[in-house]
């Protein structure tokens, strides 16, 4: 379990410290201060652009649902349909929330009482934190989108059924004039 004791307040002070130490470092140190910021860097923008998709899926989950709820026969099944994309919207929403926990910037500083090994050990434990909520996002978002595209292929499949056999139905018994009435269907060649 990451350390979570170490309180940020962040002081003026306590940042021209930490700047002058980092200015100073050379060799090991300076790889070492430069590798934990490269992979707080790596997992930010993963986490970005996995928010970035899911903000289209909910996007367009969004305008289905209002487009099913202004007009239910536009899907076969419209309350299997609408639970499915509240189920969609819960896991990619879950998302979100542990992306946004990413975004919440929690920094060491080395300063006077603060160590580098101190300053080491705390930015890997935040690298570590954000790695398992990036994990948690990432499987999230899998799961939610592999559902948003089952469903609506599903939906797909049963629309070009429909579209498939719309040809096939029997003629209104009452057609008059007979101009008014389509014509027959055509026998498969």
């Amino acid at each position: 379990m990451p350390d979570t004791s170490f309180k940020l307040n962040p002081t003026l002070e306590d940042d021209e410290n930490h700047f002058g130490y980092l200015k100073k470092l050379e060799g090991p140190e300076q790889w070492a201060v430069k590798y934990l910021y490269d992979r707080l860097g790596i997992i930010d923008n993963k986490m970005s652009a996995l928010l970035r998709l899911n903000g289209i899926i909910i996007g367009f989950l969004s305008l289905a649902v209002f487009r099913v709820a202004e007009n239910s026969k536009i899907v076969t099944w419209p309350i299997i349909f609408l639970s499915m994309c509240v189920v969609v919207f819960v896991v990619l929403t879950y998302a979100e929330i542990m992306g946004a926990r990413i975004f919440y910037l929690a920094f060491d500083r080395v300063t006077p009482s603060r160590t580098f090994d101190d300053y080491c050990r705390t930015a890997m434990n935040i690298t570590i934190t954000r790695e398992r909520q990036y994990r948690q996002a990432f499987w999230a978002s899998v799961g939610g989108i592999a559902l948003f595209i089952l469903m609506f292929m599903f939906v797909a499949v049963g629309d070009i059924y429909k579209l498939s056999t719309a040809g096939a139905e029997a003629l209104p018994a009452a057609c008059t004039p007979v101009a008014s009435c389509p014509p027959p269907p055509k026998p498969p060649a």
